[in-house]
C-alpha cells in the first residue's frame, strides 16, 4: 500500500522499492512471455508471489483495486500464476500457496479464459 493512500502500490512493499516487482497494470508484460508453460519453479514465480502476498496482506479492497487496475496481459499472467501456484501448493502441501492461487484467480478475473500458457 502506498503510505496513507489506501492503494496498493505494486512497486513497493513495506516502503521498500522492489526492482523486480510485478506490475499487473503494465500492458506488455514482456518478461512474462511463455510464463505459463515454463518449468516449475521459475524465478518469475517469486516475483508474482511477492505481489500476490502484498495483495493478501492488504485485504479485499486491495484485491478489488488490483483487479480494476490490471491490464488484460497482467490478468493473463495472474491466471497463469494461479495454475502454477496451485501446482506448487499440491507438491509442497502448502495452504498459503493455495490461498495465493485463489487470490490470483480473483484478481486475474475468474471469467477470463484467455490466459496464455
Amino acid at each position: 500500500m502506498a503510505a496513507g493512500s489506501g492503494r496498493l502500490d505494486p512497486a513497493t512493499a513495506g516502503g521498500r522499492l522492489m526492482a523486480d516487482a510485478f506490475d499487473p497494470s503494465e500492458p506488455g508484460q514482456r518478461r512474462f512471455t511463455a510464463y505459463g508453460p515454463a518449468t516449475l519453479p521459475d524465478p518469475r514465480d517469486a516475483t508474482v508471489d511477492k505481489y500476490v502476498n502484498e495483495v493478501i496482506r492488504n485485504g479485499p479492497d486491495a484485491a478489488h483495486e488490483a483487479a480494476a487496475a490490471a491490464s488484460p496481459k497482467g490478468k493473463q499472467v495472474l491466471l497463469s500464476y494461479c495454475e502454477r501456484a496451485a501446482t506448487r501448493a499440491v507438491r509442497a502441501g502448502s495452504k498459503e500457496l493455495l490461498v495465493a492461487a485463489t487470490v490470483a484467480a480473483v484478481v486475474g478475473g475468474l471469467n477470463n479464459t484467455s490466459a496464455t500458457r
